[in-house]
């Protein structure tokens, strides 16, 4: 982290504590206070002190103590300081795709499946981080609230089916704005994640503004293959048309690339080990950082109160038997 302070303005009090030492010298200088009377070669030999004598003086003290006082009100910092509550932790609403496609086996056990299993794994890595779950097809419905306790979450996964919507398609867009709303209610920037195998390129366009207008942002997470599989129905059969050859789908690369080309959206595809989910969550932590020092809503730790140590040491020189300070207009 970068030195810094927090308050620079009371540095302005520098100055003015070398000057007080400096007009209390010039105030009582014993050569200035005669030199306009006696003859400057015979002025040195005439005083008892001609030369000002070494060693810490009262009007020293008040000048160092005002110094430590102003670097110490400045705010001195290098280190930020962790929110409190864990409002570190970036909310995170997950957007799943119930399209038909999802169904496909040519990502085992299933698309849906293996997406299922991937939100286990990045519910257990975000422990403690509030995460919310909306699934869509041709509507987007929400199945649980941004919450810390994904428990319930949990319980609702295995029941997730393409079978349960009521209308086929792909409403990105209204899963989009279902998340918003569910994250303009948190206290921090958040994150809309969505994991997909195709996108309807007319929707691009809401996604465009929702970029350029939001300080939340949206990830896209890809299932499935160019190459695709066939299609189970949900008692695990393959499905047929009515020639009797499988029903087959392939992963829309060309839509989602386009989507992440047009929206500039950060896209990534899911993976046999934990990079994909560790992606997600570093892009969250990050994205909040950001928005944070954007903001300017990072706290920094405060190290000036060390200074106040040596103040006091200082203070107390002034009760010292002698030490007294000659203030002059």
């Amino acid at each position: 982290m970068t030195f810094h302070f927090l308050r620079p303005a009371w540095l302005l009090l520098l100055p003015a504590a070398l000057l007080l030492s400096w007009l209390w010298r010039r105030r009582f200088d014993a050569l200035a206070q005669w030199k306009a009377l006696i003859d400057a070669r015979l002025l040195p030999h005439l005083l008892i002190h001609p030369k000002p004598r070494l060693g810490l003086r009262p009007v020293d003290s008040i000048s160092i103590a005002m110094a430590l006082g102003a670097l110490a009100a400045a705010g001195p910092t290098w280190e930020q300081e962790p929110p409190p509550f864990g409002q570190d932790l970036a909310p995170l609403m997950i957007a799943v795709d119930l399209s038909q496609s999802m169904n496909a086996i040519d990502v085992a056990p299933s698309r849906l499946e293996r997406t299922k299993q991937k939100i286990q794994d990045l519910l257990k890595l975000r422990a403690g981080s509030r995460t919310g779950l909306i699934v869509y097809s041709g509507t987007a419905h929400l199945v649980l609230p941004p919450a810390e306790d994904t428990a319930v979450l949990e319980l609702y996964l295995p029941t997730l089916q393409s079978t349960l919507m009521p209308k086929a398609g792909r409403a990105a867009a209204d899963a989009l704005d279902l998340a918003a709303t569910l994250l303009a209610k948190e206290q921090t920037v958040g994150t809309v994640l969505f994991i997909t195998d195709g996108f309807d390129t007319q929707q691009i366009d809401h996604f465009e503004s929702f970029a350029s207008g939001s300080d939340h942002q949206v990830l896209v997470l890809t299932v499935g293959t160019v190459e695709g599989g066939p299609l189970r129905d949900e008692r695990g059969n393959i499905r047929t048309d009515d020639s009797g050859r499988p029903l087959r789908a392939a992963l829309d690369q060309d839509s989602l690339e386009k989507l992440a080309s047009d929206a500039d959206l950060p896209i990534a595809s899911l993976t046999l080990d934990d990079s994909d989910i560790e992606w997600v969550q570093r892009r969250a932590q990050h994205h909040l950082r950001i928005i944070e020092e954007k903001n300017g809503a990072l706290r920094w730790k405060e190290f000036g109160y060390w200074l106040c140590w040596p103040i006091v040491l200082l203070a107390a020189l002034w009760f010292r038997r002698g030490w007294v300070v000659r203030w002059a207009a």
